[in-house]
């Protein structure tokens, strides 16, 4: 009588203990379908499930190829679908477009393992953005800011590529699409038709994502000649038109229900994918990298209050109960449960007391296998332990590594800066990335061994170069001639030394190690990269730690090569100039001269006018002052010709300083004002006022400004029966650059050579040597600016443009 209320207790608390199990089965498949060794990876399908299915299944062919024991399934999802199967727990992993990946990590916690990678005739690219274009012949628009008021085709409000990239950028210049757009055409995918309707005049402009338009032209679908792209950018390494910041990538992430060893085996099967295992056409295909840094589309998102950060996707009670109303119902049916439970308890427990005797003994049983499970379990946590410290020390080696590879990138990619800095820069972060507590570069020179440079904590930034003598030992126990023998071993690249040094106690000893790693500049030895500790450190340098050392030295020596090319060049554009103003000074010799003269006779009348005065005793005191200063003017006036007659033609080397352009062009035809009124030619300044302030080398924009009113007053001076006329014209015709233009009346350029006049010893006149204008471009572009040739109505048009200079003079 007494067990039989017993197994009946015992079996409603064993269903009841099975309920939650069985109703978490069943709101789970995901979980169910791993058990079943299938793993399904939702794929946003923008265009579509067949085009899905061809695009991706090969990717799930390589897995269930290269990962056995399991298979991958792509389940094609548009972008609700995307979301409500994360929520469920349906899929394993998804692949998306970055926006959606960003509202799917801060709600559902979904985590990047890899980033898409596009290869495009022979270029890769882990980064897109989008182009927003016109018809060039549309003059209405020509700038972002011309969109107000006109209709613009997107793919959809939804589209991160084909709209939401646009937006911001838009927003940026004060124009909200949804207001001060006229019309916002959506035209979904794909997106070849917002090209066609742009093209054909359906729309005033559209946008697409990057690399649209080049394929188009690839398959003589549309002439990009035809195409104007607004607000465009140019990034370094980005073949495709641009409008828009670039954003990474689609990511493939892993759910919060995914195993961690699962998707590692994923990641390391498509990051040692072949080339061309994902083939998309015969000019694309894509691969897989490291997962990217998406802040950038989370701003994107945060400016525009989208995602995440719609204030509609604000926490609040009623949003979390549709959320997890599963969830809840579970809840509080677990919750009855329980209470039922609880009075079934209250109501058996007297007939409880009864039983406790004869379940003493399976209790004490269960006891000990307790123990030996408990002791199991701490068996395997002592073992996950110390695998999860293995993993992760390997893992931060390879984040170190990767941050230095990274900062090596951004210092090598920054141009220009000083040389010394760049230098400065690799060695202390060769230093940083091993630990070491200095860092010294050594030269062989002729005089022996000099630092270029030292870095450490002991060091100063301002630390100057110092000679070696013969008896100095470098850091490592290396001497001079071990320095020259190593220097010259073409078998030597690295090495590792210890030394040793009296220690701080009498009698004492350390040995201290030291790293040299050879640096070659234009394939010659250059000298060596010295790493040195202060204390007894043992170090093992592994095959990735001597690459990157070794990449270190390889920088150095191609910015150390670069700096001297540069110096050659400079110095040879620097003589090649000189000779030219000297050239230039002797055409303008009798006109210096007669200007010279000027100044030199009103002195002289001055004088002879003032001693004639003081014979006939008739000169006042107030008389003299005047005639002396007036003399005094014109002496001053011939000083400053002769000033700057030695300041053109002195050789001195190339030096920057902020310039008002429009004094420099009013001094520079000053020079040769006296030999045009000689010529009968008529000179005419067009000046526009408030120019912003230049930094430039103002020597050599003389030159160049003095050798095309050469040119000009050759052209009008020549046999011809019209108007001897020349203009120079200052204004901003684009908004960052300064144009200068020299415009003459004469004969003007031969038909079909107005390109080849920038070509080093080209000309047109009888004695030239032609390289008046290959050096004056040459002297510009080394400004950043750009010459070119233009003709308007009667006026041959030599010009030139120079970037502003920003807030350097203010």
């Amino acid at each position: 009588m007494i067990r039989s209320p017993v197994r009946l207790i015992i079996g409603l608390s064993v269903a009841l203990l099975l309920l939650p199990g069985t109703l978490f089965s069943q709101v789970h498949p995901a979980l169910a379908q791993q058990e079943r060794t299938t793993v399904r990876i939702g794929v946003l399908a923008f265009r579509g499930h067949q085009q899905a299915m061809s695009r991706w299944q090969p990717m799930a062919d390589y897995l269930n190829k290269n990962l056995s024991g399991i298979r991958f399934k792509i389940v094609p999802l548009n972008l609700q679908q995307v979301r409500k199967a994360t929520a469920a727990g349906e899929i394993d992993f998804v692949l998306t477009n970055p926006g959606n990946y960003v509202l799917l990590e801060s709600r559902y916690g979904a985590s990047r393992i890899a980033t898409l990678k596009r290869h495009w005739l022979g270029h890769d690219y882990s980064r897109f953005g989008a182009v927003i274009f016109t018809r060039r012949d549309n003059s209405d628009i020509k700038t972002l800011k011309d969109l107000k008021g006109r209709s613009l085709m997107i793919v959809n409000n939804h589209a991160f590529g084909g709209f939401q990239m646009a937006w911001r950028e838009l927003r940026d210049v004060g124009i909200d699409p949804f207001k001060d757009i006229s019309e916002l055409k959506f035209n979904g995918f794909p997106q070849d038709n917002i090209v066609h309707a742009v093209i054909n005049g359906e729309v005033d402009a559209g946008t697409v994502r990057t690399g649209i338009l080049e394929n188009m032209s690839l398959n003589n679908k549309v002439e990009l000649d035809m195409i104007r792209v607004l607000g465009n950018r140019n990034v370094e390494d980005f073949q495709f038109l641009l409008s828009t910041r670039l954003y990474p990538e689609w990511p493939l992430a892993k759910l919060k229900h995914t195993p961690d060893v699962l998707a590692s085996r994923v990641v390391i099967a498509l990051l040692s994918a072949p080339e061309g295992a994902f083939s998309l056409s015969g000019t694309d295909w894509v691969s897989w990298t490291i997962p990217l840094d998406y802040t950038k589309v989370n701003e994107l998102m945060r400016v525009l209050r989208i995602g995440p950060y719609l204030p509609g996707a604000q926490l609040s009670l009623s949003n979390t109960i549709k959320e997890y109303a599963h969830w809840l119902i579970l809840i509080l049916m677990v919750l009855f449960g329980l209470v039922l439970l609880s009075i079934y308890v209250l109501r058996v427990n007297r007939r409880l007391v009864d039983t406790q005797h004869i379940l003493q003994d399976e209790i004490a049983e269960r006891i000990v296998a307790q123990e030996k499970l408990n002791e199991n379990k701490r068996f395997l946590e002592q073992r996950v332990v110390e695998r999860t410290a293995s993993l992760a020390e390997l893992n931060s080696a390879l984040q170190h590594s990767e941050l230095t590879l990274r900062e090596l990138n951004r210092i090598v990619s920054v141009f220009p800066i000083p040389l010394e800095e760049k230098i400065r820069a690799l060695i202390e972060l060769g230093r940083k990335h091993f630990d070491f507590a200095s860092a010294s570069l050594y030269r062989r020179n002729e005089d022996g061994v000099s630092v270029v440079m030292k870095v450490g904590a002991e060091f100063d930034a301002a630390t100057a170069s110092n000679d070696v003598t013969d008896t100095t030992v470098l850091p490592g126990g290396i001497s001079i001639d071990e320095f020259d023998e190593m220097l010259q071993d073409d078998d030597i690249l690295l090495t590792e030394k210890l030394f040793p040094v009296d220690g701080r106690m009498e009698g004492e000893t350390n040995l201290l190690s030291c790293v040299a790693v050879k640096v070659l500049v234009e394939g010659r030895p250059f000298g060596f990269l010295c790493l040195a500790d202060d204390l007894d450190v043992s170090r093992n340098l592994g095959e990735v730690d001597r690459d990157i050392l070794q990449l270190i030295a390889d920088w150095l020596g191609m910015e150390i090569a670069r700096k001297q090319v540069g110096d050659r060049e400079q110095q040879h554009l620097s003589d090649l100039a000189h000779v030219t103003r000297l050239s230039t000074m002797g055409e303008m010799a009798s006109g210096l001269a007669h200007e010279l003269n000027q100044p030199l006779t009103a002195i002289a009348n001055y004088i002879r006018g003032c001693q004639r005065r003081i014979d006939r005793g008739n000169l006042e005191v107030t008389e003299l002052t005047a005639i002396m200063q007036q003399s005094i003017h014109e002496a001053e006036r011939a000083a400053e010709i002769i000033r700057r007659m030695r300041a053109f033609v002195n050789k001195e080397d190339p030096h920057h300083e902020c310039v008002e352009i429009n004094e420099l062009i009013t001094r520079v035809s000053g020079f040769l004002r006296s030999e045009m009124e000689r010529k009968s030619i008529t000179l005419k300044l067009s000046l526009v006022d408030k120019l912003p302030i230049l930094v430039v080398d103002a020597i050599q924009i003389e030159q160049v400004l003095l050798n095309l009113l050469r040119n000009a007053i050759d052209a009008v001076s020549a046999p011809w029966q019209g108007e001897k006329k020349i203009e120079v014209v200052s204004s901003m015709v684009q908004a960052d650059r300064v144009h200068i233009e020299v415009r003459d009346t004469g004969n003007g350029l031969p038909d079909g050579e107005r390109q080849q006049i920038f070509d080093p010893f080209y000309t047109t006149k009888d004695e030239g040597m032609g390289m008046g204008l290959s050096i004056s471009r040459t002297i510009i572009e080394a400004h950043g600016g750009t010459m070119y040739t233009d003709i308007s109505g009667q006026y041959t048009i030599i010009g030139l443009a120079l970037p502003q200079s920003g807030d350097a003079c203010e």
